[in-house]
């Protein structure tokens, strides 16, 4: 098979008419291409194409299913008690490459592969056809397993499946055009990201030293976004950081700081220490304020393999 980038979507809103439109739920994890070779092996790469199969290896036996030279795309989730997807619980996961640690990892905190697409078939390249097209050959290949499967889409009404998703306390929707095409590498406006608590990425600028007990070690970071080329100062977040990491992040931000401010334009930082734009971390917020800095930011976990200089403003 030819090396597949995943397509992304744009943040918008619920399209104004349901005509030609489907619905998915929106999952907090991380995503995941599942390519099979000539042989029938299997491997997952991130959406940079990072090889992470040794990580997951409950998600290999799902190569059974697949004819060689298969191609799907979807979303690796770690679920929590009340069986929600929890990008928190996924951060054990990630990154993790020793045997004895994946082995005991899997027992604790076990993957799921939700797949949403199927991008080649048995050598044959299926990103030209519509989304309703492809999305048939997915059903038609019935894909269930103890870490594995094809979560269900939803018709005609786009509001009422938000709502379902607010009440289930999940990120949002995606809807896709029924017509849609998948174009590898590209962000496409077939695809909306419809979020509640919304969930993205930011690039640390620089951090805060925590007081009180929180001592010596940091207490904020200083987030922010590339807009339109120029590095934009988004607000800073200590909500949701451990002790544990807070700690973590001191030892590892201490060796990127700059005496130079990293940031180009926003409103003014507070006092702390500059770094080298380089790490980048997972973010849920509630909106924008008028002045572009981030509503009731929260701490989730570090970013992936996602480069910072991709790391644009969501708006």
């Amino acid at each position: 098979m030819i090396a597949i980038e995943p397509m992304l979507a744009t943040s918008g809103e619920l399209p104004r008419s349901d005509d030609g439109w489907v619905y998915e739920f929106k999952w907090d994890g991380v995503r995941c291409i599942a390519e099979t070779d000539q042989e029938g092996q299997i491997s997952l790469l991130s959406r940079n194409r990072n090889d992470f199969t040794v990580s997951f290896p409950e998600v290999h036996p799902i190569a059974s299913e697949l004819p060689p030279n298969t191609v799907l795309d979807g979303e690796l989730v770690v679920l929590d008690e009340d069986r929600r997807p929890n990008f928190g619980l996924l951060q054990h996961r990630l990154h993790v490459v020793d045997p004895h640690q994946v082995s005991s990892l899997v027992g604790t905190h076990p993957v799921n592969y939700f797949v949403f697409d199927v991008l080649g078939l048995d050598g044959h390249d299926l990103c030209g056809l519509p989304w309703h097209e492809r999305r048939r050959v997915l059903d038609s290949m019935e894909l269930s397993g103890s870490s594995w499967r094809v979560p269900p889409f939803f018709e005609g009404d786009g509001q009422a499946t938000l709502e379902a998703a607010e009440s289930l306390k999940l990120e949002g929707l995606v809807a896709k055009r029924r017509d849609g095409v998948y174009w590898p590498g590209r962000r496409s406006p077939s695809w909306q990201k419809v979020k509640l608590v919304r969930t993205d990425g930011f690039v640390v600028g620089g951090f805060s030293e925590g007081s009180g007990r929180r001592s010596g070690v940091v207490g904020s970071l200083m987030l922010g976004a590339y807009d339109e080329g120029r590095f934009r100062y988004v607000g800073s977040v200590g909500s949701g950081l451990s002790d544990a990491e807070a700690q973590l992040f001191k030892d590892h931000l201490g060796a990127l700081v700059v005496d130079a401010d990293p940031f180009e334009i926003g409103p003014d930082r507070p006092a702390g220490r500059f770094v080298r734009p380089e790490l980048v971390v997972q973010v849920k917020y509630h909106q924008w304020t008028n002045s572009l800095v981030l509503r009731h930011p929260s701490y989730i976990g570090r970013g992936t393999d996602r480069l910072a200089d991709d790391v644009q403003l969501p708006l």
